[in-house]
């Protein structure tokens, strides 16, 4: 996923990757929180997130 900074100051993201199986028919957590990264951003800089599920 592709993030920016639209401001004049520098600043940090912390992105998160939730899921949920809508097909278990086991009780399991509404969102499960499988990876996270902390992103620091310059003004208007862009940056790409990508997460590797196992």
């Amino acid at each position: 996923m592709n993030m920016a900074n639209t401001g004049r100051r520098a600043d940090g993201e912390i992105v998160q990757l939730c899921v949920h199986d809508t097909q278990s028919s086991n009780a399991c957590p509404e969102n499960d929180l499988k990876a996270f990264i902390q992103v620091g951003f310059k003004p208007k800089q862009t940056k790409t997130v990508a997460f590797n599920l196992d």
